[in-house]
């Protein structure tokens, strides 16, 4: 049951995964069905529609889930229902992340080219008037982060129910975030937005001027960004002028951040009609922005018995309060924030207006049983969906462990051995080549632990993020 043998939509991409220890046994009828799905292709035309279904029923509420970068975890038969027609609005790109078997939960899936606002704005207004649809009755939702500030420019622009831009964009912009909560006593790191006309005018007294304000060792992120693309940590001079000399030029904007040693974690808090509702929380095994310097990152959670869970939680609930353009009254909200080694004060990293990235949402759902992928979802749409966990003697500890790519050609996968019971998704084949992670995305395999007992958990998660379970070897050619 657990064999997928499938094509993704109007693309070049096939999935055939899933064999377990049968892979010799089932390899003979699988190949067949993968001939089989080419050769379909081959006789296609190329179509920008990638379904369209004639069930869309204007009596019931249309809901517009908007896709483009992030994989898509979320299981749509939680979202579906018999009041409900489920429309994906993606990129070529979003479509290619979503798994085959969900496609049975969606009426329409379209693909959006060039994904930005104006052509969502026609799409949607295209589908409206093929199936004589009710503004009224229609909603615009997203878990993906990419897509979070678009689905809020497209409920302004249409007077749709949900949040607006004004309150998403310090959830997407990391400069209007800290001027939201300038008049707050919620510590940040302290910043500075890259000058570049200051820079090419007077370089040196420029960098000497950084080196004053933020330290020896400065954290570099793009304001506008998501994924740990383009970010940077600077440990020297020559490092700090190379940089500047190679983005005084670029369209990006980029804020600079004093670089603070401490304890990393991830907090996740969903909210009902404005009350929170649920809390959990994550300790991080290195930061993000490593990833992509070669480095696994991993997430463990953070038990509530545990000192620092209610620590963790007074200071999410503090952060929300101080928010100067309020919060999201239905939905999950994910804070990263860090515990210094020499001060007791926390200091907030980032907030993001969607559920916890990467494999935590599946962390938390193996420990208390709570989907957050589809509760933010069901949240947004305006259900009101019941929050239960599972009985405490159900709850299964989890964590996860995330390696990035490498340079060169895979000539060796190790298969991961552990006590726990554990998930693993491999993104690399043998014989591919690759190229060196320039984002979160960018993964090379990806792993989730789970054990009722703690202490198991901790020494197989230091396992995962300290060993490597593939080789490469450069290619000259």
């Amino acid at each position: 049951e657990n064999v997928c043998v499938e094509r993704v939509l109007n693309t070049h991409i096939f999935y055939n995964y899933g064999h377990g220890g049968s892979g010799v046994t089932l390899s003979w009828g699988c190949s067949q069905e993968i001939v089989h799905l080419v050769q379909q292709m081959l006789c296609e035309s190329a179509n920008p529609v990638a379904l369209h279904s004639s069930k869309i029923d204007s009596n019931k509420q249309t809901v517009f889930m908007l896709h483009d970068m992030f994989l898509s975890k979320t299981d749509f038969r939680h979202i579906c229902s018999e009041n409900r027609n489920l429309v994906l609005l993606c990129s070529r790109r979003g479509l290619s992340e979503v798994v085959p078997s969900q496609y049975q939960y969606l009426y329409i899936v379209q693909i959006v080219e060039p994904y930005n606002l104006q052509n969502l704005l026609q799409t949607y207004q295209q589908i409206k008037a093929d199936y004589k649809l009710l503004d009224d009755n229609c909603r615009i939702v997203t878990n993906d982060e990419y897509s979070v500030l678009l689905a809020a420019q497209l409920r302004e622009a249409l007077n749709l129910p949900g949040d607006r831009p004004t309150m998403i964009q310090q959830f997407t912009d990391k400069s209007y975030l800290k001027s939201a909560l300038k008049n707050s006593l919620i510590r940040m790191p302290k910043y500075l937005i890259f000058a570049q006309d200051r820079y090419r005018k007077e370089p040196v007294s420029y960098l000497k001027f950084l080196l004053e304000e933020l330290g020896n060792h400065i954290l570099i992120k793009p304001i506008i960004r998501v994924g740990s693309e383009k970010s940077r940590i600077i440990y020297t001079v020559d490092d700090l002028k190379a940089w500047c000399e190679s983005n005084v030029d670029s369209d990006s904007e980029f804020e600079m951040n004093e670089f603070i040693k401490g304890q990393l974690y991830n907090t996740s808090v969903v909210l009902k009609n404005g009350q929170p509702c649920y809390f959990a929380a994550c300790k991080q095994y290195r930061p993000n922005d490593e990833f992509i310097s070669g480095h696994q990152i991993g997430n463990i959670i953070v038990r509530e018995e545990e000192p620092e869970f209610q620590k963790l939680w007074q200071f999410s609930s503090d952060v929300l309060e101080s928010l100067e353009h309020n919060y999201p009254k239905n939905g999950v909200l994910n804070i990263d924030l860090l515990l210094p080694f020499l001060s007791e004060e926390a200091i907030l990293m980032k907030v993001a207006a969607r559920p916890p990235e990467a494999l935590v949402s599946r962390m938390f759902y193996i420990y208390q049983g709570l989907r957050l992928n589809e509760l933010h979802l069901q949240l947004q749409i305006g259900d009101s969906p019941d929050i239960i966990l599972k009985d405490r003697n159900e709850w299964k500890y989890s964590a996860s462990s995330i390696h990035p790519k490498q340079n060169g050609v895979v000539t060796e996968i190790k298969k991961p051995v552990f006590e726990t019971d554990v998930e693993i998704y491999w993104q690399i084949y043998l014989g591919e080549r690759l190229e060196k992670s320039q984002s979160m995305r960018d993964i090379a395999i990806a792993i989730v632990l789970s054990h009722h007992d703690f202490s198991t958990l901790q020494e197989e998660y230091q396992v995962a993020n300290s060993s490597n379970f593939y080789n490469t070897k450069k290619d000259f050619f």
